[in-house]
């Protein structure tokens, strides 16, 4: 199958997370929350990875920053992870991510609805599960414009998620 296109409908999936929760997608409202809270998430940004990929591992800790900055404004950024719990908890430790990593350990089901062959690969969805934005390995000009698109959409101020480093390189082969 080949990788889904901007402007197709994603397609649903129900995947467990390393934090033993089930995840749904399209992603759901906490019942729990109130008011602002409550409305369903604008978009969805959905990150395919290996964990010996070291594109993977170079990527992660930019997504990371772009969770830390957009989580809980309508933005929800979920990991989706092409090996076991352990493996993928130990790379989540190594690299500092704090969002959800779900596991797609049913012989990459997931993985193949999407048409991934190439890790990472990244969606940026919205809540009528249109597909905005993909990219495959590390475009610095994609996150940029992914970073952009988010804040535009939740209307937020964009975050400069390569503001710390000296040099990021362009691109990176996934």
């Amino acid at each position: 199958m080949a990788l889904l296109e901007t402007g197709t409908k994603a397609p649903d999936f129900k995947l467990s997370g390393t934090d033993g929760k089930t995840y749904s997608f399209p992603p759901k409202a906490d019942p729990t929350m109130s008011g602002k809270e409550k409305l369903s998430t604008d978009l969805t940004l959905i990150a395919f990875f290996k964990i010996n990929c070291p594109t993977c591992q170079f990527t992660f800790p930019f997504l990371e920053r772009l969770h830390k900055n957009y989580a809980g404004k309508g933005f929800t950024l979920w990991g989706i992870s092409q090996n076991n719990q352990a493996e993928t908890l130990q790379f989540a430790r190594e690299y500092k991510i704090s969002f959800p990593l779900l596991l797609d350990q049913n012989n990459y089901q997931i993985s193949y609805a999407y048409g991934i062959t190439v890790v990472p690969t990244l969606f940026l969805i919205d809540k009528n599960q249109e597909i905005l934005f993909t990219c495959e390995g590390f475009a610095k000009e994609d996150l940029d414009k992914i970073s952009q698109e988010i804040a535009q959409r939740i209307g937020s101020s964009p975050v400069n998620i390569f503001a710390r480093e000296s040099y990021v390189p362009a691109f990176k082969a996934g």
